[in-house]
């Protein structure tokens, strides 16, 4: 049975051992210079050494980005890189630029390349081009559709690689020339401000030669969003892409925090396994789990179409707010209580969930906190300490696990 990869981003090391625990298959990650996150300051050479080496211990995957477009400056040092990664051998090399692909296959051969959704694969004959050099993986444009997928795969033998959850912006591929306009920042070289989702104050918009045709434009008390678009949301859909021919889940979000990359690894983790045993049937918890984190509502982009008609462009009202913040992650456990490296102020009397199958809504209420043998109150953030609870800790609960507090809402 053909087995479906679910790949997430890793933006650091503590997102990595979250990826990998919640059930990915493989993660991606890179220096910041080479790699479109430029504010990802987590990541330097030694990071991206222990990383390989954890992932390869756990028969896992890691795939590392260098996808940016670089100018004649950036080359010496992307050449000093492959030489770097030729000797760690990563799982792959992600790739846009076709200058990084003649310098990969000098300096780093041995390594597999898969090419990034920045080179705007959208029809066969460049896939194919790639494919008969040597590429091994086509990560798709986000524009191509599912229709156009069965496509690919009926000509290609070479891995295919699409996004199903995250972050979309208005831009051809993820190329967006707007943030270098407006703040000289350019996202294509990893510095992006998101201008695409900045409050614009506008009434309408109007070109000068069409009188009668008014630009929707929608302004609520949040502000008026022109360009920014939903957040994809795929996980009902699996199915179709994987009999369109899809190999890889893709999840997007490196600059995302562990709160959310465990409740959506563990999510897509689910489905994908379902899928995987031809038991795929959509259930409600998982648009919970998804719905927990601020989003900008959902929206499938554009694999049912090459224009989304599913209100791809979202309003301030259309947000969700999260329903719960990141108390801490598991480090460890005893037989009366769990030791908790906190992530935020937690308290006596605070309720607790554990990110957990089976466990997602089960309440446990801290009556102690403790650390060697003293009594605290309040655990504050970057300190462990461990958590006595009102009742038995499930057995289930281990290291890496999330833990987190619930936002109660007024109903008045």
């Amino acid at each position: 049975m053909k087995k479906y990869e679910l790949l997430a981003p890793a933006g650091n090391w503590e997102k990595l051992q979250i990826a990998l625990h919640y059930g990915a298959d493989a993660v991606y990650m890179g220096l910041p210079e080479f790699s479109l996150r430029s504010k990802i300051k987590d990541v330097d050479l030694e990071l991206l050494k222990k990383s390989i080496e954890y992932v390869k211990q756990k028969q896992k995957k890691i795939y590392i980005t260098i996808n940016i477009f670089p100018h004649n400056k950036d080359i010496p040092l992307i050449i000093e890189h492959l030489k770097i990664l030729e000797v760690l051998k990563p799982h792959s090399i992600i790739f846009s630029d076709t200058g990084v692909y003649h310098l990969a296959t000098k300096y780093a051969p041995s390594i597999p390349l898969h090419i990034s959704t920045q080179a705007n694969i959208t029809n066969v004959e460049s896939a194919k081009f790639w494919e008969s050099l040597g590429v091994e993986r086509i990560i798709l444009a986000r524009e191509v559709s599912i229709q156009e997928i069965h496509e690919f795969r009926e000509q290609l033998k070479c891995d295919l690689e699409a996004f199903v959850h995250g972050s979309l912006c208005i831009a051809y591929s993820g190329r967006c020339y707007l943030s270098a306009y407006l703040t000289n920042r350019s996202a294509n070289k990893g510095e992006c401000t998101n201008s695409c989702r900045w409050k614009y104050q506008v009434y309408y918009l109007k070109e000068e030669k069409r009188e009668n045709e008014l630009l929707p434009v929608f302004e609520d008390d949040r502000g008026t969003y022109v360009m920014s678009s939903k957040d994809l949301c795929m996980i009902e859909y699996l199915p179709n892409l994987a009999n369109a021919g899809i190999d890889s889940f893709k999840i997007e979000g490196r600059m995302k925090g562990i709160n959310y990359l465990a409740g959506v690894v563990k999510t897509y983790r689910e489905a994908i396994d379902l899928l995987q045993k031809n038991q795929f049937t959509i259930l409600p918890k998982w648009y919970e789990e998804l719905n927990m984190f601020s989003n900008r509502g959902f929206t499938t982009g554009m694999y049912f179409g090459e224009h989304p008609t599913d209100g791809y462009q979202h309003s301030g009202s259309q947000r969700n707010e999260q329903t719960a913040t990141l108390a801490g992650v598991v480090v460890d456990k005893e037989e009366d209580g769990v030791w908790v490296a906190a992530r935020d102020k937690i308290q006596i009397g605070d309720q607790i969930l554990f990110l957990k199958s089976g466990l997602e809504k089960e309440f446990f209420t801290i009556v102690n906190i403790k650390t060697s043998n003293t009594d605290l109150k309040i655990l504050k953030n970057e300190e462990i300490a461990k958590l006595i609870l009102d009742r038995e800790l499930p057995k289930e609960i281990e290291t890496f696990d999330i833990v987190r507090k619930p936002i109660f809402v007024n109903s008045f």
